[in-house]
């Protein structure tokens, strides 16, 4: 088996799904009855369960009211979701799909770390039909923090791949917070110039290596491969 390479979803491998966007401030009216939407906060590199949370913190919900009801606000929003991306066109972001191919080709071990909602994120994969790509995954489903989220989609690594050692193993995502949880995990972290942060950015929060988009990242994956 070859090196590891975990994956972030939105903004890595497809641009934003509006349907999800929407399922928040559905989800919000109808479970805690207030008017919400994610950009009243900055939702980059959020899992889906904070977002949900510090919404409500701007609405002046109480704490115990949240923790009362996160769980059937969580579900509802699969639930609108999974209704409204039946009508939309999602896509990949350039040179996505041959780069997964190029891995697989190449023996590597495909996982998804994100802070979408596991139903959420397993039907984005779905739409573009890219999931099969991928062997396993952590999602927001699992933890609160996109830094356990690595932990636990690492350690799903090592159970797949006997093993494998975090040297072999890399993490693709397009935020700063990506590139801090992988860090933060000991592992190495590939920043994606394909969204709200460019280059600088990414090298800043201390990614190993920034592409721009898939196409580079083939184009130079030696780099990566022996590192």
């Amino acid at each position: 088996m070859a090196k590891i390479i975990l994956f972030d979803i939105d903004g890595t491998l497809i641009k934003s799904s509006n349907a999800h966007f929407v399922s928040f401030s559905k989800a919000l009216k109808k479970v805690y009855g207030v008017k919400g939407d994610i950009y009243e906060v900055n939702p980059h590199g959020m899992t889906d369960k904070q977002i949900i949370i510090e919404i409500l913190k701007k609405k002046s919900i109480r704490k115990e009211i949240i923790d009362l009801r996160i769980k059937e606000c969580l579900e509802e929003m699969i639930k609108y979701f999974l209704i409204d991306i039946k009508k939309e066109d999602i896509f990949l972001l350039p040179g996505t799909e041959s780069f997964l191919k190029y891995l697989r080709e190449r023996n590597f071990l495909l996982g998804i770390a994100t802070g979408n909602l596991e139903e959420i994120a397993q039907e984005k994969l779905k739409k573009k039909d890219i999931d099969h790509y991928f062997k396993f995954g952590a999602f927001g489903s699992d933890e609160i923090k996109r830094t356990n989220i690595i932990k636990r989609a690492i350690e799903r690594a090592k159970e797949e791949s006997e093993g494998k050692n975090k040297k072999d193993i890399f993490h693709i995502g397009d935020t700063p917070e990506d590139i801090f949880a992988g860090k933060e995990n000991g592992i190495s972290v590939i920043g994606m110039a394909s969204g709200k942060y460019k280059e600088k950015d990414l090298k800043e929060a201390g990614a190993d290596f920034v592409f721009k988009d898939f196409f580079e990242a083939r184009e130079k994956f030696k780099m990566i491969n022996n590192c």
